[in-house]
């Protein structure tokens, strides 16, 4: 009896709950599922759609055009026609009379809408002569708890005055009528008839769709956002919602549900019968009982519905069954219970340490793994990388979840069989990981080089074969006092740089992460750094694509901070251009480039070096005159980049700026090109020698043929205008031909060479022909290149 006691005040409070409202929603919405309706035929939906209003070009419309769809709707042979559209603000003078002529024309059979506040006491109506020859109708709609759209009424009073619904209207509620009921979703929205709102303008449509039927013009455009999450659909137009109302009217399947008191007692008496019966029932035979009795509370309801506009909430009778079997099964294997116990311990574990999906070690078991080796050597150098599958919705879209499943334990097994890592973890839907021990760093560069060699694989899942392609994040557990928690999660956030960048690969240190001590140190040592000899430059050359020999090549900084090591420009050189520190960190970057071009030279290498000059220093006239007699006495071979963003803040001082630097002889190049708002005014006016296109315009070169288009249009006016064309980003021998094909001069890229010292950049391009006199500009301080 206590078991059953607490059962029945259990049933009491489910039957109150949200967990008991959720269950009967659900259940009413499978059965209209499976009751499918056909709409009556007797109401069209007119839909503001997104063709309609590109073809008009603005939104609001003008009136005229909603006056012109009335004239010709009621030509047709409309019915009663209601707008769920606000007009409660005036328009033009002539469009708001062309619009009152119009419902004046069809007075009493044009409906137009209001939409009362939240307390029902303030409304939004049609304007005052609009509204005298009009059906006012109410587009109100009243959510439930979660958000979605269930119920409809006939209509509100609002000031003493009953308003009908729009659907309720439509369908002749009773006045006074404030009913609500349950839309039925059964009724299949996609086979009401539709016509686009331009069609009607136009008079491009059927008069067999509109000829003595209700008409009810609203918007399906996602733009204009009058969406509503219902049962059946996350986002419905209001305009289906109104139909489904007046269709569920019209049907007689406007669905109430009867009182929760009656199936509650109901479902007492049916959990305390139950339990009694289980008492003296072997389970196969109480299993028996109950797969009928539940059988039962869910065939009924579905046959009452289908038969009449009745929705039988059986939550508390399901509770009641599960109440009452979960009680038998507690009596029938209690003396197993430590058996269960166990087992359930046993799965938890596993289920903890592995993914339920792929059945692959999770983040749980790499992040254990990492401790362990970490403890066992604490001196030992570790890579932590994680690999993040690029389209990965897309392409689980197209072979399935199971098969994207397989998709997931084939990519690691061909990580492993290229040896990057010998267990291979599931951190996420498309994320795997892997631990690397190396050491010394020049096996740390090269683990790193196998792990960018194996971001691309050839995958055979459900007899098909699929191109992936990998993005990898990689941080590293260097000394005793590094963390495993913060070494694996500075590698997510890699990955999840090198995903928003379109990166294949970042390494932890060459992207901004905010850190309190690295930002304090960023605000008040840049100038330190200078005075420390912090600094240094790296060089990454340029190619052409037709002579294969080395162009030019870029300078690159790099900041060996005492404490934090190798910090990544993009964050330094944001902090010197609001400390103002930009200006002497741009000059000594221009004097150690022409030191650095001196000893090339004697060393019988002479290539152009480009520097990067930031927006705010661009800005200064006197400063960059100071930079171009800088350059101009040191008889040194340095070109000056700048950004299309630089140029766009101020125009007018960007470009003198860029004349100083053009009168005084040297070079400039337009840099980040595409990464922007590219103005194509600007740059006709720019004195630039040089285009550089942002790695984000190559990045779908093979495979888009519109950004072919796009490129090869952008190539042809930089020559136009005289400038040279240079692609960055470069990474694979497939988008080098692809530019090269279509016109490219000169590419820069991980693919020619990744930045490096001046002592290696000397023994590399001897290894190449120079040409003479080429002045290649590229990328400089604010490159996060590694």
């Amino acid at each position: 009896m206590r078991g059953c006691l607490i059962g029945c005040l259990s049933l009491v409070v489910f039957s109150f709950s949200g967990a008991s409202v959720s269950l009967d929603n659900n259940l009413a919405s499978a059965r209209m599922n499976a009751l499918s309706l056909a709409p009556s035929g007797t109401v069209t939906i007119v839909t503001i759609d997104a063709e309609s209003i590109s073809k008009a070009g603005e939104w609001p419309w003008p009136r005229e055009r909603f006056a012109q769809a009335l004239d010709n709707l009621n030509a047709a042979g409309a019915g009663m026609i209601a707008l769920d559209v606000d007009f409660s603000a005036r328009s033009s003078p002539e469009g708001d009379a062309a619009l009152v002529q119009a419902v004046q024309d069809n007075a009493g059979w044009i409906a137009l809408p209001a939409f009362l506040q939240r307390d029902y006491r303030q409304s939004n109506t049609p304007f005052g002569e609009l509204a005298e020859n009009a059906v006012i109708a109410s587009v109100n709609v009243e959510l439930s708890r979660d958000g979605r759209l269930r119920k409809y009424r006939r209509g509100f009073v609002h000031e003493g005055k009953y308003i009908p619904t729009l659907g309720g209207l439509l369908a002749g509620a009773e006045p006074s009528d404030t009913r609500a009921f349950m839309i039925d979703y059964g009724i299949d929205a996609d086979q009401i008839d539709t016509i686009s709102f331009d069609d009607v303008l136009h008079n491009r449509f059927d008069p067999k769709l509109i000829a003595g039927r209700s008409v009810v013009i609203g918007a399906t455009a996602l733009e204009l956002g009058d969406l509503l999450s219902t049962p059946h659909s996350p986002a419905m137009p209001g305009v289906y919602v109104h139909a489904l109302g007046y269709e569920s009217l019209v049907q007689n399947r406007a669905l109430t549900s009867p009182s929760k008191l009656p199936m509650l007692i109901l479902g007492m008496a049916l959990l305390m019968i139950t339990s009694v019966v289980a008492r003296h029932t072997p389970l196969r035979q109480l299993f028996g009982i109950h797969v009928l009795v539940m059988s039962s509370v869910l065939v009924i309801p579905f046959i009452i519905q289908n038969f009449f506009p009745i929705s039988i909430n059986t939550s508390s009778l399901i509770f009641a069954l599960g109440w009452s079997s979960a009680a038998g099964i507690w009596n029938a294997f209690s003396r197993h219970k430590r058996a269960l116990l166990e087992q359930e311990s046993n799965y938890l574990t596993y289920m903890a340490e592995h993914d339920s999906e792929t059945g692959m070690p999770n983040r749980r078991s790499m992040l254990a793994a990492l401790t362990d080796l970490h403890r066992t050597d604490p001196e030992a150098s570790i890579l932590v990388v994680t690999f993040g599958i690029r389209r990965f919705g897309e392409l689980r879209g197209a072979i399935g979840y199971t098969n994207a499943k397989t998709l997931i334990r084939s990519a690691a097994e061909r990580l492993y069989e290229t040896g990057t890592g010998l267990t291979h973890y599931h951190l996420g839907a498309s994320v795997l990981g892997t631990l690397i021990r190396v050491g010394d760093q020049d096996s740390v560069d090269k683990c790193i080089d196998d792990v960018r060699s194996a971001l691309q694989h050839t995958i055979v899942v459900a007899g098909q074969s699929l191109h992936i392609e990998l993005s990898a994040g990689v941080a590293m557990i260097a000394s005793q006092t590094d963390d495993e928690e913060t070494a694996l999660s500075r590698a997510s956030l890699s990955l999840d740089h090198a995903r928003r960048t379109r990166r294949d690969l970042v390494r932890w240190g060459e992207a901004q992460f905010e850190d309190p001590q690295l930002r304090l140190a960023l605000l008040t040592e840049v100038n330190a750094g200078l005075d420390r000899d912090e600094f240094h430059l790296v060089y990454q050359p340029k190619i052409c694509t037709r002579s294969n020999e080395i162009v030019g090549v870029e300078a690159l900084m790099r900041w060996n901070h005492p404490t934090f090591g190798q910090i990544a420009p993009d964050s330094f050189i944001t902090v010197a251009e609001k400390t103002g520190a930009i200006d002497k960190l741009t000059l000594w970057a221009i004097k150690q480039a022409i030191r650095d071009q001196s000893t090339m030279r004697r060393m019988g290498v002479d290539a152009a070096i480009a520097v990067n000059m930031s927006a705010r220093s661009l800005l200064e006239i006197d400063f960059c005159r100071q930079l171009a007699e800088t350059i101009n006495q040191s008889g040194a071979t340095i070109a000056i980049e700048i950004t299309e963003t630089a140029v766009m803040e101020q125009p007018e001082l960007a470009i003198c700026s860029a004349n100083a630097f053009r009168d005084a002889g040297i070079k400039l190049a337009i840099d980040d090109y595409g990464a922007g708002q590219s103005s194509i005014a600007y740059l006709k006016r720019l004195p630039a020698d040089e285009l550089k296109l942002d790695r984000s315009m190559i990045s779908d070169v093979r495979d888009s043929q519109r950004d072919r288009m796009i490129l090869k249009s952008t190539f042809d006016l930089a020559h136009a205008l005289g400038m040279r064309v240079v692609c960055e980003g470069v990474e694979d021998e497939a988008t080098y031909d692809a530019l090269k094909a279509l016109g490219c001069d000169a590419i820069q890229g991980y693919l020619t060479g990744h930045p490096m010292a001046v002592d290696k950049l000397i023994a590399f391009s001897r290894s190449r022909r120079l040409p003479a006199n080429h002045l290649l500009p590229e990328h400089s301080l604010a490159e996060t290149g590694t």
